[in-house]
């Protein structure tokens, strides 16, 4: 890929990442939002980390201990962390972390 079309394509995913966040404004303007969308904007992120935590314990093999206990201490460790601080990106970035350290020193 040469830097043209790089570029191009650069420009093309930032023009769509603005077109999608801008949406609702356009769609709803300054009037109240509907109720449903007001509902799923406040579930969608807690659905978002469940299908995280979902997809990520799916692959667990019993077989390998070193790993089960490896997630299953930083998945512990992950929602100590939000409750403790109620920040996502700050759990998720520590609890992976931690996966990554146990699974490498241990």
């Amino acid at each position: 890929m040469n830097k043209t079309t790089a570029a191009i394509l650069l420009v093309l995913c930032a023009c769509i990442v603005y077109f999608e966040r801008a949406l609702p404004w356009i769609a709803f303007g300054k009037k109240e939002m509907p109720t449903l969308v007001r509902k799923l904007s406040d579930l969608l992120p807690a659905a978002l980390m469940m299908i995280l935590v979902v997809y990520g314990l799916k692959s667990v093999v019993v077989s390998d201990m070193h790993t089960v206990i490896a997630m299953l201490s930083a998945s512990v460790f992950t929602v100590f962390i939000h409750l403790w601080k109620k920040n996502q990106i700050l759990s998720v970035f520590l609890g992976t972390a931690v996966y990554m350290l146990l699974l490498n020193v241990m």
